[in-house]
């Protein structure tokens, strides 16, 4: 795994205070979106659709993502869950065969949608393989392009995306 320093700390990750530690777990969200769009991103005011492009975006997020899957585990995957917690009351999940987390990263949210869809079937998806490796192995799990999701119309009965819909290239395409 890459270290990444804040600026003017040169201390690992693992060995700094918590406040310390979210500053430079967003930093490296930061630095892994950044260079990305660096690489040719297509959001903004001048939008081009190119295909290969966004999957070199996607690409180059989800690489970070997954190197990183450990730092976001222990720094945000908690705080993260607790926030989706609360989007989750407002949703009818009661009757749900079928509850996907688009974007699950380490899978934090999974148990929570179960509570919350108790007859559904609970899968979480995420382009980083290293965060899905991590996820919780009572769910299904499926490494998987947001922008490109390989499910057929129809065969999810609710899905839910907190917090990663802006990583993708085109955020449309998410929807």
């Amino acid at each position: 795994m890459t270290r990444r320093r804040t600026s003017g700390s040169s201390r690992s990750p693992s060995a700094v205070e918590p406040t310390t530690s979210v500053n430079t777990i967003v930093t490296i969200f930061r630095d892994c979106t950044a260079g990305a769009y660096r690489k040719g991103s297509t959001m903004g005011a001048t939008h081009v659709h190119t295909p290969h492009v966004e999957h070199d975006h996607v690409a180059a997020v989800a690489r970070c993502f997954s190197e990183d899957a450990p730092l976001y585990e222990r720094f945000w995957a908690t705080s993260m869950a607790r926030l989706g917690q609360r989007l989750l009351s407002d949703l009818p999940l009661d009757d749900a065969t079928v509850a996907v987390d688009i974007g699950a990263g380490v899978g934090a949210l999974l148990p929570a949608i179960r509570d919350a869809a108790p007859r559904a079937y609970v899968a979480g998806l995420d382009a980083a393989e290293g965060m899905i490796r991590r996820a919780p192995r009572e769910f299904g799990l499926v490494v998987m392009d947001a922008g490109r999701m390989a499910l057929r119309d129809a065969s999810v009965d609710a899905a839910v995306m907190p917090f990663m819909l802006f990583f993708l290239p085109d955020p449309a395409l998410g929807l």
